[in-house]
C-alpha cells in the first residue's frame, strides 16, 4: 500500500548555450499528486495522473555539477491527505487497497522524466488539424517567450512523409513574441496528399522550428498526422466517406504481471497491439483511460487501427469507482478529459472521445452533457462519445457529437450486453434484433427488454470469460523470477482453492491434469465467442460492436483473446480471424436437439461489409448427419443490388428461412452454407443433434413415483416406463423412486424420514428437480435444501454463480457416467447439445459425496467457485441422486432430457435386485443430523 512516496535522482546539468537559456524537466506521467525540489529548491507541483507536464528548473539548477532532483509523489486513499481522498479524483478502475476484479491501486513516477535545456523562446505545444479532403494542415503553435522583454523570431513550418524524404509542404513567417505564450495560427497545404487508411496508415510528419532574431538558437518540435475523417451519418459509422462497421475490442492498460502499471518487458505493450491488427480488429475501446502514446498509440499510428480512448475519470461502474461529488468534481473531471485530449489528439489512430462509461443520472452525468464547448474548445476534429452503455436512461439525449458539431446526436443505442450462458432461444433472437427479450446482465436498459430493429445499435461492450490458467500463470512468473509478486500472490491463493475442489470431486477422472481443464476451457470460450458473434453480425441494426471485453486477461478477469503474459489462448486465433470476414454467412437452427422426423427452422444470414460486387451470388444449402447422411439441399440466389447511398442495405439480410423435417439417424448434424462461386466467405457452419426414439435406453424396473407430479407420469406412460404410485406400506424389496413436484404429505418430515428410512435399507432415489427439497414456507434462507437426507450442518443449499454472473461465467463439468451415458461428457458440457439442461441453479455447500458426476468450475473472476449439478450420495444400504439440470422443465420436447431421465431411472437400478438390508444402528443418530425433527 503506497500513499506517499519519495524518488531521488542525481544528475549531471550541461551549460545551457542559449542566451537566457531554461533547464525544463519533463514529466511524462506521474500519478497522481507530484511536488518536484531541485538542489532542495521547490520548483513547482502538478495534480493529474495521465498528462505529461513541464517545470522550469532554471533558477535551481546549477550547471556544469551535480545536480539533486527530488519527487513526493501522492497516491491518494480513503483518508484525507494533502486535502484530497482517492474517491475525489479521477482514479480509472482500480482498487484499494487490494485488487478485487481490477488492477491494483498503482502510483508513483510511470513515465520517463527529461531534462530539457531550452533557449529562451520555445515551442510550448504543437497541434496539428489535416483535412483529408484538401490536404491542408492547419496548424496551431504555441511558442513561450521566458525572456522579460519581447523579442522578434522567426517559424519555419514543414511537413514530409513519417518515414523520411524530402519535406512536400513548407512555410515561413515572422512574428513578435512578448514574453509569455503567444498562439500562431497557420497552415500547411500537402499536394497529392495520401489518406490515412486502415490497410495504408500513410504519416506525415509535421516540424516546427522557432529562431530567435541575432541568436543562433533553435527550438524545434515535430509531430505526426495522418489525413483522415470519422463520423457518423444516415446510421451508419463513416471512414474516409465509405461506411464502416467497426469491430472492436476493449483494451485494459494498466496492467502488466508483477510490475502492474508498467510492463517488465516493453514487448508486452507491443503485443497487445500486434495482436489486435493480427486478429483482424479494425478499432479499440481503451476503456477507462490508462493509454501510453509512446507504447501503444504510436503503434496504433503506424499499423492503422482506429481508437476510442477514454480517461481516468470516465468510470461510473459502481460508488466505489465513480468520483464522488466533492466540490471539485466538475474541475477534476475537465482536467482528466482535457490532458487526455492535449496529449494525444495529434494522433490519426484517435478517431473519437468517450466522456463516461456505464454512468447513471446525477451530477457527473449532467456535467458530462454540459461539456461539448470545453471539449471542442481542445479539439473539434473528432467524434465524442457522451457515455459507453447510456447507463443514464435519457432518451432525449443523443449518444454522440460528430466533428465540428456542439450538439449530442443521433438515434445511435450504445448498449452494453452480457447475456446468461447457454442462450435461450429468445436470448438468441434478441441478439439478432429480433421483437424478443435480450436476457441478461450489464446495461439495464437493455437487459430484459425488447431490442427492436428500427435504429442503429453500437455494442460498445460485451464478452465472456474463460478459466484463467493459474497453473501456467505461476509457472511464467516463476520463470521471470517473480512469484512473491503481489499479483503472483493472488493467483497462487486462487491456484490453492481451485486444487482443493479438483480434489474434493475428484476431476482427475474428467482431465489428466488441471492444465488440461484450463486449455479446454479457453477452447471453449473462444468458440462461445464464435457463436454469439454470428448472432450478434446478424442484427441489422448492428453497425459496430466490440466482441471481447479485453484484448487481455488483465484485472483479474479470464475475458482476454490473450492470457495475462500476452500469450494468445488455445482456439482464439482461429475464432477471431473467422470473425474478421468481410463476408460472413451466420447460420441459425431451432431447435438445436429434436426428434427424429420432427421440423427444425434453418436460417440463413449473409452478412457483406460492402465487399461483394453487385450482381447474383448462388449459395449451396445442405443438412449432412452420420455418415454423410444428406437430409436437406438446396441453392438459392442472392442479389447484390448497385450501391445507393440514399438506400444503402443493412449489412446483414436474410437470404434463407424454412422449416425442414430431419428424417435421419441420431447423432450430430451440420447444416452448412457456402458459396458457389464468387465470394469467400466465414462461418457457413452450425451443429444439431438429433436423436430417434427407438435408440433410446430401456428402462427394465418399475419406478415408483414419489410426490405429486401428473405431467411427469404422463411423460413416463408416453416413454413407455412401467410406473406406479409411492404407497406408504413397506416396500417388500429394492425401489426406484423417482421424486418430483410435492412431497406426498405436505406437512415435511413424516415421508422424508421414510424416504431416508428406504434409502437405508437400499432403495435408490433420484431428486428430479431441487425444488422438492426446499422448505417453501420458510421466510428465510429459503435455498436451503431443508429436507435432502444429509447432515444439517452443511448448510447445503441451491446456489447460483457468484459475482458478476453471468460475465464471470463457470464452465459446466460432467464425468464420463452412466448417468451421462450416450452423451458427450468427460469434460466440458457441450453448451449446444446440453442447452435446454443448464440453468443457474447449483448446489452449494455439499461434502465430497460418494460421486461427483456433474458440477461447475468458476475461475473466470477474481474468485474460485465450484458448485454440483448431479451428485450421487449414500446412505445406509441404499443412495440417492441430486439433480439441478432441468430435465423435468424439457420432458418430451428435448431428447436430451428423456435420455437423461432413462439413464437417471437405470443407474439408480444397478443395485435393486439386491435383497433388502437392515437399517444401520445408527439411523435415529442419523436422522437426527438431518434436522428431521
Amino acid at each position: 500500500e503506497m500513499r506517499v512516496a519519495w524518488y531521488w535522482r542525481d544528475f549531471q546539468a550541461p551549460v545551457n548555450p542559449h542566451p537566457q537559456g531554461r533547464y525544463l524537466l519533463r514529466f511524462n506521467a506521474v500519478d497522481y499528486l507530484a511536488e518536484v525540489w531541485v538542489n532542495g529548491v521547490r520548483i513547482g507541483s502538478h495534480e493529474g495522473a495521465e498528462d505529461p507536464f513541464t517545470m522550469d528548473a532554471t533558477a535551481a539548477v546549477i550547471p556544469g555539477t551535480i545536480n539533486h532532483l527530488a519527487v513526493r509523489v501522492l497516491n491518494p486513499t480513503w483518508e484525507l491527505i494533502d486535502g484530497i481522498r482517492l474517491q475525489d479524483v479521477a482514479e480509472g478502475r482500480r482498487e484499494y487497497p487490494t485488487p478485487v476484479d481490477n488492477a491494483y491501486h498503482t502510483g508513483g513516477i510511470i513515465d520517463s522524466v527529461e531534462l530539457w535545456v531550452a533557449p529562451a523562446i520555445r515551442v510550448d505545444d504543437l497541434h496539428v488539424v489535416p483535412d483529408w479532403k484538401t490536404g491542408q494542415i492547419r496548424v496551431h503553435l504555441k511558442v513561450r517567450n521566458a525572456g522579460e522583454k519581447s523579442a522578434r523570431g522567426s517559424v519555419q513550418l514543414a511537413a514530409a512523409p513519417a518515414d523520411g524524404g524530402e519535406s512536400v509542404a513548407t512555410g515561413d513567417l515572422e512574428q513578435e513574441f512578448p514574453p509569455g505564450e503567444t498562439t500562431v495560427d497557420t497552415s500547411l497545404r500537402v499536394p497529392h496528399h495520401r489518406p490515412w487508411e486502415l490497410n495504408d496508415p500513410y504519416l506525415y510528419r509535421v516540424t516546427a522550428r522557432v529562431r530567435q532574431a541575432g541568436t543562433a538558437s533553435v527550438d524545434e518540435r515535430s509531430t505526426r498526422c495522418g489525413f483522415r475523417d470519422f463520423r457518423f451519418e444516415n446510421g451508419y459509422f463513416r471512414f474516409n466517406g465509405r461506411r464502416i462497421r467497426l469491430h472492436g475490442a476493449l483494451y485494459i492498460i494498466l496492467h502488466y504481471p508483477a510490475t502492474m502499471s508498467v510492463p517488465f518487458d516493453e514487448d508486452l505493450a507491443r503485443r497487445d497491439v500486434l495482436n489486435l491488427k493480427t486478429l483482424g480488429f479494425n478499432i479499440v475501446r481503451i476503456t477507462c483511460g490508462g493509454a501510453v502514446p509512446a507504447r501503444q498509440l504510436d503503434l496504433f499510428d503506424e499499423l492503422g487501427l482506429l481508437v476510442l480512448e477514454e480517461h481516468f475519470g470516465a468510470d461510473g461502474f459502481d460508488q466505489s469507482k465513480r468520483m464522488a461529488e466533492s466540490p471539485l468534481l466538475e474541475k477534476r473531471f475537465d482536467d482528466s478529459i482535457g490532458s487526455v485530449i492535449r496529449r494525444d489528439r495529434n494522433h490519426p489512430c484517435i478517431v473519437s472521445w468517450g466522456l463516461l462509461n456505464e454512468t447513471r443520472e446525477g451530477r457527473l452525468f449532467r456535467h458530462a452533457v454540459g461539456d461539448l464547448d470545453f471539449i471542442r474548445g481542445l479539439d473539434n476534429d473528432r467524434m465524442v462519445i457522451l457515455g459507453s452503455g447510456r447507463w443514464d436512461g435519457d432518451k432525449m439525449v443523443g449518444s454522440l457529437s460528430n466533428p465540428g458539431s456542439r450538439a449530442w446526436e443521433s438515434n445511435l443505442r450504445d448498449v452494453h450486453s452480457y447475456p446468461v450462458f447457454p442462450h435461450s432461444p429468445n436470448t438468441i433472437r434478441g441478439m439478432r434484433g429480433e421483437d424478443a427479450l435480450l436476457a441478461g446482465a450489464g446495461e439495464p436498459a437493455a437487459a430484459g427488454k425488447i431490442l427492436r430493429s428500427h435504429s442503429p445499435m453500437l455494442l460498445s461492450e460485451y464478452g465472456l470469460c474463460g478459466a484463467q490458467n493459474y497453473v501456467h500463470y505461476m509457472r511464467c512468473y516463476e520463470q521471470i523470477g517473480e512469484e512473491g509478486s503481489a499479483d503472483a500472490r493472488i493467483y497462487r491463493k486462487a491456484l490453492d482453492r481451485f486444487m482443493s475442489d479438483w480434489n474434493k470431486w475428484k476431476l482427475d477422472q474428467c482431465w489428466a491434469r488441471p492444465d488440461d481443464y484450463f486449455r479446454e476451457s479457453q477452447r471453449n470460450q473462444a468458440a462461445l465467442a464464435l457463436d454469439d458473434y454470428n448472432a450478434w453480425m446478424s442484427n441489422p441494426s448492428m453497425v459496430g460492436s466490440f466482441t471481447s471485453t479485453g484484448i487481455v486477461d488483465a484485472w483479474f478477469h479470464g475475458c482476454g483473446i490473450t492470457d495475462f503474459f500476452r500469450q494468445l489462448k488455445p482456439g482464439m486465433a482461429d475464432a477471431y480471424t473467422d470473425m474478421a470476414s468481410k463476408v460472413r454467412l451466420c447460420l441459425f437452427v431451432e431447435p438445436i436437439t429434436l426428434y427424429r422426423g420432427t421440423k427444425a427452422r434453418f436460417e440463413a444470414v449473409l452478412v457483406n461489409l460492402d465487399a461483394l460486387k453487385p450482381g447474383q451470388y448462388p449459395i449451396s444449402l445442405q443438412v449432412v448427419g452420420p455418415k454423410m447422411t444428406r437430409v436437406f439441399q438446396k441453392t438459392v440466389q442472392v442479389e447484390i443490388p448497385e450501391p445507393n447511398v440514399g438506400n444503402e442495405p443493412p449489412f446483414a439480410q436474410l437470404v434463407f428461412a424454412e422449416d425442414v423435417t430431419v428424417d435421419g439417424p441420431s447423432g450430430k448434424y451440420r447444416f452448412l452454407a457456402n458459396f458457389d462461386h464468387g465470394a469467400a466467405a466465414g462461418g457457413g457452419d452450425i451443429e444439431f443433434y438429433v436423436d430417434e426414439r427407438a435408440d433410446m435406453p430401456t428402462v427394465a424396473n418399475e419406478v415408483v413415483l414419489w410426490g405429486q407430479d401428473d405431467e411427469l407420469a404422463k411423460s413416463l406412460t408416453d416413454f413407455g416406463i412401467s410406473h406406479r404410485p409411492f404407497t406408504a406400506a413397506e416396500p417388500a424389496a429394492r425401489e426406484v423412486i423417482l421424486a418430483s413436484g410435492t412431497p406426498p404429505d405436505p406437512g415435511g418430515a413424516p415421508v422424508f424420514i421414510d424416504l431416508a428410512r428406504r434409502i437405508a435399507r437400499g432403495s435408490s432415489v433420484v431428486f428430479l428437480t431441487p425444488k422438492t427439497l426446499l422448505d417453501l414456507k420458510a421466510t428465510q434462507n429459503r435455498g436451503l435444501l431443508r429436507w435432502a437426507p444429509i447432515p444439517k450442518s452443511w448448510s447445503a443449499s441451491l446456489s447460483r454463480p457468484g459475482d458478476w454472473y453471468p460475465y464471470f461465467r463457470p464452465d459446466h463439468w460432467a464425468k464420463d457416467s452412466p448417468i451421462f451415458a450416450g452423451m458427450p461428457c468427460g469434460g466440458i458440457m457441450n453448451y449446444r447439445y446440453y442447452r435446454n439442461m443448464l440453468s443457474p441453479n447449483e448446489f452449494a455447500g455439499l461434502e465430497p459425496p460418494a460421486e461427483a458426476v456433474s458440477g461447475t468450475i468458476q475461475v473466470s473472476g477474481h474468485d474460485c467457485l465450484s458448485h454440483l449439478l448431479v451428485c450421487v450420495q449414500r446412505l445406509g444400504a441404499g443412495r440417492f441422486v441430486l439433480n439441478s439440470l432441468t430435465i423435468r422443465e424439457h420432458l418430451g420436447t428435448d431428447p436430451v432430457a428423456e435420455r437423461l431421465l432413462r439413464n437417471l431411472l437405470n443407474f439408480a437400478a444397478e443395485d435393486s435386485n439386491q435383497p433388502l438390508a437392515e437399517l444401520p444402528p445408527d439411523f435415529p443418530e442419523q436422522l437426527k443430523t438431518m434436522g428431521y425433527e
